[in-house]
C-alpha cells in the first residue's frame, strides 16, 4: 500500500507532528510520502516540497490583497499533480490544505477526474468556512457563507480589504462537494467537529472521529529540577493570538502573587514586557516543550476555538494536569481527575481553578492512565486501517 500525505508543514506543530507519525505507521506495512508546503523537514520520513519560499510569500500577499487564499500557487500544485502521478498512491491522506502553498480547485480538480481515493483529516472548520479557519454558528445553530463584519478579515487568513466571502465560500463548496462519497472519507479528531460537518455540505461524505495521538515515548515525566517554593503555570501556542486566549492569560498574570510563575511559549505582536510573565518566543525542540510540560505544575489552554488540541494530550502524557475552555473539542480529553474544562470563559475562572489544582502523585497517576487513552501507536494504526479499508472497497461508505 502506497499512502500520499499531504500538509502545510511536516514534522513541526501539531499537524506537522500528526502527519509524520501516521507516515510512520504506513511505513510498517508499506510506503508514506509526505507532500508539504511550508519550512524543512529532516526526519527519517521520504518527502516532497511542494512550494519555494517565494511562492509562498507571493501566495500571502495575494491572499491578502486579492482574498484568494488557496488559489494561488498554481505552478506549485501542477507539479505536484505530476508527483502523484508518478508515485500513483493507493490512498491519498490530505491534512490543511490552507496555508498558501496549494491551489485547492486545480487539485480538486484533479482528484474528481483522477478518481484517487481520499482521507481528509480535517484540524479545522476552513473547509466550509466564507473566510476564517473557525467560525461560530448563528443563533439558529447555522454555520456562516459569509462573514458579517470587517473584524473577521483579521482572523487567519488575514486580508486587507473587504472580501467577497459568500464567493469564496461557494467555490470551497463547489470544488470539496464535487468528490463521490465512496471517494473520500472525512476523518475529524473531535466528536464537535464532526458534529458540526454534520450540519454543513460535508455531511454528504462518511464522517469519523479519530482522535489526535501522540508519542508516549517521547513526551513523558522528566524528572528535572523544579523551581523552589513556585507554583508553575504554563501556556503553549504556535502562535498567540484572540482565538488562543493570549489576553486571558496577561489578564491572570496580574493576579497572581509571587508564588506563581508563569510561563508563556509562542509568538505573539503583543508586548508582554510590563506583564509578570516569562516569555518564551518559539520553540520546536521537542525536549525543551517535553522539559516545560514536567516542570508546570498547571497547563492552561485557554482557547476560543479548537479542534482536540495535541497540547493538552501532550501536558498529560507529561503528568500535568489542564485547565481549558468548553470550546470546540478541546475539553474532550479532559475529565474532573486530570484538570477543568470551564464553562465561563475569563481570567477569574481560570484563577479560581488554578487554587483548586495542586499537582500531586495520585493526579500525576491519573494524567499518565488518561494519556494512553491518545498513545499514537494505537491512534494511528486506526488511519492504517482506514487506508487499507478505502483501498480495496469499491462500493459506498
Amino acid at each position: 500500500m502506497k499512502v500520499l500525505i499531504i500538509n502545510s508543514v511536516c514534522g513541526v506543530g501539531s499537524t506537522g507532528r500528526i502527519c509524520e507519525s501516521i507516515a510512520k505507521e504506513v511505513n510498517k506495512v508499506g510506503e508514506a510520502v509526505i507532500a508539504y508546503g511550508r519550512g524543512n523537514y529532516h526526519g527519517p520520513i521520504k518527502t516532497y516540497k511542494i512550494e519555494t519560499t517565494i511562492g509562498v510569500a507571493i501566495h500571502g500577499v495575494q491572499s491578502r490583497v486579492f482574498s484568494n487564499h488557496g488559489r494561488s500557487s498554481k505552478r506549485a500544485t501542477i507539479r505536484l499533480i505530476s508527483y502523484i502521478e508518478e508515485f500513483n498512491p493507493d490512498v491519498i491522506n490530505i491534512h490543511n490544505i490552507h496555508g498558501y502553498y496549494l491551489n485547492y480547485e486545480i487539485l480538486f480538480n484533479y482528484f474528481k477526474s483522477s478518481q484517487k481515493k481520499i482521507v481528509w483529516t480535517l484540524h479545522d472548520q476552513w473547509p466550509v468556512s466564507p473566510h476564517a479557519a473557525y467560525i461560530e454558528e448563528d443563533e439558529y445553530g447555522n454555520s456562516p457563507i459569509q462573514i458579517n463584519n470587517r473584524f473577521e478579515l483579521k482572523e487567519y487568513p488575514k486580508t486587507f480589504f473587504w472580501n467577497p466571502s459568500k464567493k469564496n465560500y461557494n467555490l470551497k463548496k463547489e470544488s470539496f462537494y464535487s468528490l463521490s462519497r465512496k471517494q473520500m472519507v472525512v476523518v475529524t479528531p473531535s466528536d464537535w467537529l464532526k458534529d458540526f460537518l454534520n450540519k454543513t455540505y460535508m455531511k454528504k461524505y462518511s464522517l469519523m472521529v479519530i482522535n489526535n495521538g501522540i508519542d508516549l515515548s517521547t513526551f513523558r515525566p522528566n524528572n528535572i529540577e523544579k523551581t523552589p517554593n513556585k507554583k508553575i503555570l504554563l501556556g503553549v501556542a504556535n502562535y498567540w493570538d484572540r482565538r488562543k486566549g493570549l489576553d486571558f492569560l496577561l489578564e491572570l498574570s496580574m493576579m497572581l502573587d509571587d508564588s506563581y510563575e508563569l510561563i508563556i511559549v509562542g509568538e505573539t505582536k503583543k508586548d508582554l514586557s510590563k506583564y509578570n510573565i516569562t516569555h518564551i518566543p518559539r520553540t520546536n525542540n521537542v525536549d525543551e516543550l517535553v522539559n516545560l510540560y514536567s516542570n508546570a505544575d498547571i497547563f492552561i489552554n485557554p482557547t476560543l476555538a479548537d479542534n482536540f488540541p495535541t497540547t493538552n494530550l501532550e501536558s498529560l502524557a507529561c503528568g500535568t494536569p489542564v485547565i481549558t475552555f468548553s470550546s470546540g473539542g478541546s475539553g474532550e480529553a479532559i475529565t474532573s481527575k486530570v484538570g477543568r474544562v470551564l464553562s465561563n470563559k475569563n481570567s477569574a475562572e481560570l484563577y479560581s481553578a488554578v487554587k483548586k489544582i495542586n499537582k500531586n502523585q495520585e493526579i500525576i497517576s491519573e494524567c499518565l492512565d488518561k494519556a494512553s487513552e491518545y498513545d499514537e501507536k494505537k491512534v494511528f494504526k486506526l488511519y492504517v486501517e482506514l487506508f487499507e479499508r478505502l483501498q480495496n472497497s469499491d462500493g459506498d461508505w
